[in-house]
């Protein structure tokens, strides 16, 4: 049931929020599962149904990941920001490209290696890296929706 709620958390965040989304990903994630016969991860790392979702993923998104990171605002510096609910995440995701997406969830969250999270994208690791520098924009886009979650928690 673990594997289940963080293959359907990653969905989330890949989808940028939308339950919709998350819930064809997981969807599809299930019939390819299905069909190569995939069982659930037991003791194997990665998890091969996590690699299939990310695969799925990639496959139906638009493959972008940008260039280089956009210039991000230095908003919030030094004020404190309260709760960020597990929405405010999923939405604050949505504000990166897809498989710079894919890379945060991965690397950052999932904490897989550099090696295997760039050989199931596609990517050599210096390409990764890359994708990786999107975390300035996802990280803010964190601290401006935990804000919000925040006053609306206070008030």
């Amino acid at each position: 049931m673990d594997e289940l709620d963080v293959l359907y958390q990653g969905a989330l965040f890949l989808s940028g929020g939308s339950r919709r989304s998350a819930e064809s990903l997981i969807d599809e994630t299930a019939v390819a599962a299905y069909h190569a016969g995939v069982a659930s991860a037991g003791e194997l790392e990665p998890n091969p149904l996590e690699r299939l979702l990310i695969r799925r993923f990639v496959a139906v998104s638009d493959g972008s990941g940008g260039d280089a990171a956009p210039a991000v605002k230095d908003a919030r510096r030094g004020e404190s920001v309260g709760p960020i609910s597990a929405e405010g995440l999923y939405r604050a995701a949505g504000a990166v490209p897809p498989l710079a997406r894919a890379a945060l969830w991965l690397v950052l969250i999932r904490r897989w290696s550099y090696e295997a999270a760039a050989a199931l994208l596609g990517v050599d690791v210096e390409g990764l890296k890359r994708l990786l520098a999107y975390r300035d924009a996802f990280m803010s886009a964190v601290m401006s929706s935990g804000g919000a979650e925040a006053r609306r928690v206070v008030e």
